[in-house]
Parts: structure tokens; sequence; C-alpha cells
């Protein structure tokens, strides 16, 4: 869900869905700690921040690259950290996330 290409690829090393319920489940039970959760957007794509979406882009592409090398080095530390720098999120994926936190009054 949360990674670049298939899940075929990545879901037996970085299993973005576990990440994504972590994430979602300590959202869900802040309030009950008193914790009052802030989940900031950064927003749309826009002309003057152009040169900074190719950059990350670019970074990303390479850390993919970089991930698949070291999987098949047998590096399996090293490649879940350079896939969750190759994680892009869409506005989709935002969208989804926002829905639910609304439905759960976050």
């Amino acid at each position: 869900m949360l990674t670049p290409g298939s899940t075929k690829e990545y879901g037996a090393v970085y299993g973005p869905q576990e990440r994504c319920s972590q994430a979602l489940y300590q959202l869900l039970h802040a309030p009950h700690y008193k914790v009052v959760p802030v989940v900031v957007f950064d927003g749309g794509s826009m002309p003057c921040k152009a040169a900074t979406d190719t950059e990350r882009q670019r970074k990303r592409e390479l850390s993919l690259n970089m991930a698949k090398e070291q999987l098949e080095q047998g590096n399996t530390a090293a490649a879940v950290d350079l896939f969750r720098k190759a994680v892009h999120i869409t506005p989709s994926m935002a969208y989804q996330l926002i829905q639910l936190m609304h439905s759960w009054h976050i």
C-alpha cells in the first residue's frame, strides 16, 4: 500500500501494512493517554517547489535502486532502511488517512 512498485517486492522485507497499522494504532489510542495528535501534511505540488520535488523524486529512485541491490546481497537491514526512504506518499494515500482519522474523530 505505501511502497513504490509492487507489494511482492517489499512485503516480506518492509511490511508497510504493519508500519501503517502501527502508526494508525498510535493515532487511535493517543487520546486514551491524554495526548492530542497533530498530523501535518505537506500539501500539493507548487511551481515554486518544482526543483525540490524533482530532487526528492531522484533521491527516492536512488534509494529504491540501492535497496534492491542490498536485498540481492542479503543485507536486509540496509535494504529495509533504503526502502523506507524510497516511499512516496500519494495524495490519494493522504486522503484515505484523513478520512480514517475523521471517522475516529481525530
